[in-house]
Formats: C-alpha cells, structure tokens, sequence
C-alpha cells in the first residue's frame, strides 16, 4: 500500500489531472473511490470538492495546491517550474479554472456528453450560450502550444496536465469535435500528450 492515497473518481478532469501528475513523477499511490458529499468526502473537504490527495496524515485538497505539494515532497520533473516557465504554467492554470472549466468543460461538454450518462437533461440554452466562448477559446490554446510547446514552455507542466483532460473530452464532444480538429497546433500538441504512459494510464471508461 503506498504512503500516498488520491480521493476522487475517474471522469474528473481535476483528479486525472492529479493522477498524471503523480506518474510523471513516478510517485506511488493509491486511487480511492469516493462518494461525493458522504461523510467520508466531507471530513476530507469540507467544500465537496475533488481530488483530495492523503499523504501519511496530511491531507491536501485542490489540484494546485496538489501540485506545489509534490513538487516540495518529492523529486522527478517539476510539475511547476521555476522562472519564467512557471510563471507561464500559472497563467494558463489560472486562465483553465477560470474560463476552460466554465464554457467548455461545463458549458458544452458537460450538458452534451456527462449530462445524458447521469440521466439529466441538456440544456442547450446554456449550450448556445457558451459555444461562442468556445470557438474565441479555440485559437487561443492552439497559438499556445505552436511549434510543437506545451501550454508551459518548451517542456510539459502541470498546465497541460490541467489542459489534456478536457482536451479530450472536446474531442469526443459533438458541439467541439470540429473545433479542436481545425486546430492544427493544438491537435499535434492533444497527440503528443496523449502518446504519454501518463495519459493513457487515465483515459476513463464512458458509459
């Protein structure tokens, strides 16, 4: 049993970000199914939020926060560089929890594609809303990662660990699949990413 254990379920982006994370740097751990908003979540997180990460008694929660945690425990690649590169790596985490998470992944790919797996209905309102968003986002990432880069610089980071997830689920999503397609830097840098053992360590099962 590893020392580490990481709370959460499979389709999240936020905890296979986490997940990819911990295999880049090769560090040992220990996946743990979780209800969300048990008792068990909510004395992890209080806010009802995943991933939360368990290391020893000391338990973190936030991807982020994740993230610095390992980069100061343990060694391998930084997840979040040093310099300029981190710098970069933070703006495109804070721009990702700011605007990707709300128009693409709740906005579009959410209502599309998780919604109907749950039983919910879709709410194409709120899917018409967003789309414009969406394709202004599109060119955007893909000038990002130009020239074979990554969303930090020259090498991976934690930021395309945040990005790769709901990367693929645009892929897959009727409303985007077009889009990301039509990125041609973008869907080299999607190709690459996903070439990772990392990556494919956490490609979740749909249905």
């Amino acid at each position: 049993m590893a020392d580490i254990k990481l709370y959460g379920f499979n389709m999240s982006t936020y905890v296979r970000t986490a997940r990819i994370g911990l295999i880049e740097k090769d560090i040992a751990y220990d996946s743990m199914p979780l209800e969300m908003w048990s008792e068990e979540h909510l004395a992890l997180n209080p806010f009802g939020k995943i991933p939360v990460m368990k290391h020893g008694e000391t338990v973190i929660i936030e991807s982020l926060a994740i993230a610095a945690y390992l980069d100061a425990h343990f060694g391998g690649p930084r997840l979040i560089p040093e310099g300029a590169a981190g710098v970069r790596t933070m703006q495109w985490i804070g721009s990702f929890n700011d605007s990707v998470q709300s128009q693409l992944n709740m906005g579009v790919v959410f209502e599309r594609v998780a919604k109907p797996m749950f039983g919910m209905e879709t709410n194409e309102e709120t899917i018409a809303e967003n789309m414009p968003k969406v394709e202004r986002m599109m060119p955007v990432l893909d000038a990002a990662v130009a020239n074979g880069g990554h969303f930090g610089g020259n090498e991976p980071t934690q930021a395309d660990w945040y990005f790769v997830p709901s990367i693929n689920y645009a892929a897959m999503c009727p409303d985007t699949q077009d889009l990301v397609a039509a990125q041609p830097n973008l869907s080299d840098w999607l190709g690459r990413m996903n070439a990772r053992a990392s990556v494919q360590a956490n490609v979740p099962e749909m249905g």
